[in-house]
């Protein structure tokens, strides 16, 4: 059996944006077995969605879509709003600079913490924007107009930054 046009796209997405739906999944998602539970969930949705793709918008924002209706759906789900603590996976015994490693890896962890707590709108836009999408491309994702994301990005990290220090100063 040949492999279907669907498949040749799955195949696409996962490699040209896997990592990406990595970073969204932890962004959405805290606890280890339940963000894994939460990627095969989303790579299920998408692979089921792409038999529905008609090209119309790119192969990225086709994948952000699917993603982030999952991740919003997952999170309803599973509404008991638990932080679990996480160590830094980048530290190692014979780390020649402990001490940098983990301050980058406790302000990652802020800024994960602080977009975790903004409303699901604001954290799909948040992520979108950290993941390099431009404002038209999180508008077609979102179904906002360019500049409404503009101007919901401005306050957005104006909220972020406010969260980050109040972390980092606690």
């Amino acid at each position: 059996m040949s492999p279907s046009p669907q498949d040749g796209l799955f195949q696409a997405a996962v490699a040209q944006h896997g990592p990406a739906i990595q970073r969204l999944a932890r962004t959405y998602e805290a606890h280890p077995s339940r963000r894994e539970e939460l990627l095969q969930d989303i790579w299920l949705a998408l692979w089921q969605a792409l038999g529905r793709f008609r090209q119309e918008a790119s192969l990225r924002t086709f994948v952000f879509r699917v993603a982030h209706n999952v991740a919003i759906k997952h999170v309803r789900r599973d509404a008991k709003g638990r932080e679990d603590v996480e160590l830094p996976e980048t530290l190692r015994a014979d780390d020649p600079e402990p001490a940098e490693r983990l301050d980058r890896e406790q302000r990652r962890q802020h800024l994960l913490h602080a977009v975790r707590a903004l409303p699901d709108p604001d954290r799909q836009l948040a992520m979108l924007h950290l993941e390099g999408l431009s404002n038209a491309e999180v508008a077609e994702v979102s179904g906002l107009s360019p500049s409404n994301v503009g101007t919901r990005l401005h306050r957005i990290r104006g909220r972020l930054r406010q969260a980050l220090q109040e972390l980092e100063h606690g």
